[in-house]
């Protein structure tokens, strides 16, 4: 698989805002207002709205038409998400394959936005995995994260490789939208158990992967799956808020492996999971346990397939925070001999 070599951005360039995914931006407009403030003040890029970014259940045809048209605006150098959803699964068939691949340009968006990502997989388009912006950009407290800044201005200013490094610390337990004065709150922080890594060897080979519940959705609806016949790839995967049983990641990891995608997988990388959620509050040591249970399903699903591939868990991608954004359709590197992963942006 070939993929292009995507431009990077410079001040002052004009962005599309979409909402493709959830229509939380009708609800919690403020939230997005301080993502844009933000993208505007640190990262000095130009937002351009589209209808359906804070329209409220808007169709799917709607949304993938402003998908449409940030790609074929040629002011328009690069696409931002406010959030993720549940069902961005049900636009691509709105989606204009010939369009995207004439008007290439970067795309920023994780959870549900796996489906734009594999779409744009498909059509040798890389993406970046993360930054949206009602959490990365909008995080409470004083600016985004400094970690969560550095890694999305490899991925939009930057060109080369770049080492990954465990965060000292992470949070995955949120403030409520609905109430304004948290956006002046910070975040609660614990200290971050470092990488978990198994496996020899080293790797080389092309990010593939994104949200584990939208995977198994995205491969339910008969989607394609890249042809890996002449490529390796470095799989990652990560699941989002619903704090999903281990059997899910089972299920997909399983489904991978029958489908051959493991045979050509060269290492596995797995973002740490969110293990708090508002309808699910689970305490400290609740979330230690559920957390571990996640690692020992993803060594177990694996090792059916691949015995001794590197395979590196609790990284800093995902639905928790800070966040590593992961350049999907680029090459990555794994070296077990030192513990080493670098992505190139």
């Amino acid at each position: 698989m070939q993929f292009i070599d995507l431009p990077k951005l410079n001040p002052g360039d004009k962005v599309a805002i979409l909402s493709p995914s959830s229509d939380a931006a009708s609800y919690f407009p403020w939230v997005l207002d301080r993502g844009i403030d933000r993208l505007k003040s640190e990262f000095h890029l130009i937002p351009v709205e589209y209808p359906t970014t804070r329209k409220k259940s808007p169709s799917p045809k709607d949304r993938a038409q402003d998908v449409m048209a940030a790609f074929y605006d040629e002011e328009i150098k690069a696409i931002f998400t406010s959030i993720g959803g549940n069902d961005q699964v049900r636009l691509l068939s709105y989606l204009d394959s010939n369009i995207i691949k004439n008007n290439p340009k970067p795309f920023m968006g994780y959870s549900d936005n796996t489906n734009i990502s594999q779409y744009l997989w498909n059509l040798g388009i890389p993406s970046y995995y993360g930054g949206a912006l009602m959490v990365q950009f909008a995080m409470p407290g004083a600016s985004i994260l400094e970690s969560t800044a550095e890694s999305i201005r490899r991925a939009l200013f930057d060109k080369g490789t770049y080492p990954i490094k465990p965060s000292n610390e992470f949070t995955d337990i949120e403030l409520e939208w609905g109430d304004k004065d948290n956006l002046g709150k910070n975040r609660t922080f614990e200290k971050n158990e470092g990488w978990y890594w198994d496996g020899v060897g080293s790797a080389t080979g092309i990010l593939w992967g994104g949200c584990v519940e939208t995977l198994v959705q995205y491969l339910s609806a008969g989607n394609p799956t890249p042809n890996f016949a002449d490529t390796n790839i470095i799989l990652f995967l990560e699941t989002a808020e619903d704090i999903p049983d281990h059997w899910v990641v089972d299920i997909l990891l399983t489904s991978l492996g029958e489908r051959g995608i493991l045979e050509h997988t060269d290492a596995v990388l797995v973002g740490r999971p969110k293990a708090w959620e508002f309808t699910k509050r689970l305490t400290y040591e609740e979330r230690a346990v559920y957390r571990e249970m996640q690692r020992n399903s993803v060594l177990s699903a694996v090792r059916k397939y691949r015995i001794k591939i590197p395979i590196v868990q609790n990284l800093d991608f995902g639905h928790t925070d800070p966040q590593i954004i992961v350049p999907a359709g680029q090459k990555a590197f794994i070296d077990s001999s030192i513990q080493s992963i670098q992505f190139n942006y």
